[in-house]
């Protein structure tokens, strides 16, 4: 598989907003079973508060407030199929299906 995609990854919020501060990002995906606390941390900074944020959970986040989630640009499933995930980040966030054919 391939795609013109670049990814950072961080171990922390801490360390994923350290990235923010000195890359030019274009999403944020983000282990929304951390909990409330760092996405609306994530969400407020401001090195991320523009850009959007894909929340991946192991079931729904129902415990977040309506308010945390009008502000994610999409929460995706663990449950889903790993091979989908890229073309599920694509969707969300309208950018052109990566091509794994090459």
């Amino acid at each position: 598989m391939a795609s013109d995609w670049e990814v950072l990854s961080a171990n922390s919020i801490d360390e994923g907003v350290e990235i923010a501060e000195r890359a030019e990002l274009d999403a944020i995906l983000l282990d929304g079973d951390r909990g409330e606390e760092d996405l609306l941390r994530v969400l407020t900074h401001p090195s991320t508060e523009n850009l959007p944020v894909i929340a991946i959970v192991e079931g729904r986040p129902a415990d977040w407030s309506s308010s945390s989630l009008r502000n994610v640009a999409a929460v995706i499933s663990k449950a889903s199929n790993p091979l989908s995930l890229a073309e599920q980040i694509a969707r969300a966030l309208h950018w052109p299906m990566p091509d794994f054919n090459n």
